[in-house]
């Protein structure tokens, strides 16, 4: 195969080159979770009017050059305001109009006042400004908030709950999304046993397709586990019907040169198209990326480490991708480290570690741990190392992909 341990620079093109699939219109509280397919254009301004921000009164801002509590202004009071309502008088010299946060801004006012700094003067008919009001003061312009023809998202973002703000305030009903892909967890092994079940002598549990299931739901994406014995007949019937009812199929296990891998020489003797067979990155470098008819395959290795990293670095960024992600990669970060890190010079090396911030850097420390689970549970990110370095000094910066959200 042509591709073989190529750069784990060049496994992230062929993740890039992934196109999504099928779209759907879904209204806008179905909307958290998915990927645009169009841009979001507002056709409506927000607010629609110039409006208040305060309950208090519109006034002129001249009017009260000057105006304390000392040496208040005498304001006549020719009307009200109230949100949502029309507004047919506008106020003159020496005149204010009541008015309720969110109301229209009366013609001829250019500021309001807030209420605690205004007296009642006569029955509600006027007021004692004991405060000045600067031109603009309390007034939010009309389309402050969104304007007419403003781009609102692009086709590829993610939408989260924060954007949900914007679009309902723009009046957007909904949009058209990509349909995520329906993905399998394929578990290859007779050792393997799922939960609930008597582990037994050398058996284990599908952690690592747990793991992936916990990260996929998270983010919106139906996933189911799969759990297979890795013998030949067996194995190729498993691997055919899944392949014929998911988008997307993960393995993992049975990858290496020993006699009970067959995953890729299956896969392969049933027609696979692979992208790449291993990657020169650690841990993970056996992860292969293939085509089958209509679906993705990623074979993932067993180790825990070495599955989560290639999930997490490339099958994941896959099936986001297939979803629709412009961007479907973890979060890039600069992190400060203390004390020096090691890896291979051969391919590009993954380091589990936690972050903290101290003296405004990120700081990142290895985690040491032995136990693979632990580490991959305690850490916040992965520091790179670069192919061909094969380790960074303390004291330097380098680069990292966050896991975890940044410690506040």
């Amino acid at each position: 195969m042509d591709n073989y341990q190529i750069p784990f620079d060049k496994a992230l093109g062929y993740i890039k080159n992934l196109r999504p699939g099928n779209t759907t219109w879904l209204p806008l509280d179905r909307l958290v979770g998915r990927t645009l397919a169009e841009d979001i254009v507002s056709k409506n301004a927000s607010p629609s009017v110039r409006s208040s921000l305060k309950d208090g009164f519109a006034v002129i801002s001249s009017d009260l050059n000057g105006a304390s509590r000392k040496r208040p202004v005498r304001l006549h009071v020719v009307g009200s305001a109230m949100a949502g309502e029309p507004l047919s008088t506008g106020i003159d010299a020496g005149q204010a109009l009541r008015i309720m946060t969110g109301a229209m801004i009366p013609e001829g006012a250019d500021a309001v006042l807030a209420s605690e700094f205004t007296i009642d003067a006569g029955n509600r008919r006027q007021i004692l400004a004991t405060a000045p009001a600067l031109a603009g003061k309390n007034i939010l312009e009309k389309g402050a908030d969104v304007h007419e023809g403003q781009l609102l998202a692009r086709r590829g973002d993610a939408v989260g709950p924060s954007l949900i703000a914007m679009l309902a305030g723009a009046g957007i009903e909904g949009a058209t999304v990509y349909e995520p892909p329906r993905v399998a967890l394929l578990a290859t092994g007779s050792e393997i046993v799922d939960l609930g079940s008597h582990p037994g002598p050398g058996k284990i549990f599908p952690s690592n397709q747990y793991t992936a299931l916990a990260w996929l739901r998270h983010l919106g994406i139906k996933a189911h586990i799969f759990i297979t014995d890795d013998d030949g007949k067996g194995l190729e019937s498993s691997i055919s019907g899944l392949l014929d009812e998911f988008d997307v199929l993960i393995t993992s296990g049975g990858l290496l040169d020993g006699d009970r891998d067959l995953v890729l020489r299956t896969m392969q003797g049933m027609g696979t198209h692979y992208f790449f067979n291993r990657v020169r990155m650690g841990p993970g470098k056996g992860v292969c990326m293939g085509r089958y008819g209509d679906t993705i395959v990623f074979n993932l290795p067993g180790g825990p480490p070495s599955n989560y990293l290639s999930f997490l670095l490339l099958a994941l960024p896959g099936i986001l991708r297939l979803s629709g992600r412009s961007n479907p990669f973890l979060p890039m970060i600069k992190v400060w480290l203390t004390k020096e890190i090691r890896g291979r010079r051969e391919w590009t090396q993954f380091v589990f570690a936690t972050i903290h911030v101290a003296d405004g850097r990120i700081v990142a420390t290895q985690c040491k741990t032995r136990s693979r689970l632990a580490k991959i549970a305690l850490a916040d990110c992965v520091v790179i190392i670069p192919e061909g370095i094969g380790r960074l000094k303390e004291d330097t910066s380098a680069e990292a992909y966050l896991i975890r959200p940044l410690p506040v």
